[in-house]
């Protein structure tokens, strides 16, 4: 009998965290601070609750997913600093995780981060050259 509950158990575990198999906790996203649709050099930051990552931009950068949104910082020597927040999305696996994970499931992939997901282009524009 309680090998039969322990083998479900792991059964239900190795089966679920849809979203982790499919997509992972890591996640590549271009940054291009621009003004006026050109590209400008910047050192930039980007935050979230998983971590903090720093870069000089353009750039592809690869950050750790999580709910909380990533938030990017850019400083460019021809302009004062600017900062965009990128919303962190679910992943439509995680509602196909739900229906055969359940709730362990589920609960594996919002906990890694790889039930969310960000835009994977970012284009950060200074306001100065909005005029």
């Amino acid at each position: 009998m309680i090998w039969r509950l322990f083998s479900s158990l792991l059964l239900c575990v190795l089966l679920s965290a849809c979203a982790g198999v499919l997509h992972g906790n890591l996640q590549s996203v271009h940054i291009q601070p621009v003004c006026n649709e050109k590209l400008v050099p910047a050192a930039c930051t980007a935050q979230n609750a998983r971590g903090v990552w720093h870069f000089n931009a353009p750039a592809t950068i690869e950050v750790q997913k999580d709910f909380s949104h990533l938030k990017v910082a850019c400083k460019s020597p021809y302009f004062s600093e600017v900062a965009v927040t990128i919303p962190s999305m679910l992943n439509l696996s995680t509602a196909g995780n739900w229906l055969v994970g359940g709730v362990v499931g589920t609960g594996i992939d919002v906990y890694s981060g790889s039930a969310f997901a960000y835009a994977p282009s970012v284009r950060v524009q200074y306001p100065a050259c909005e005029r």
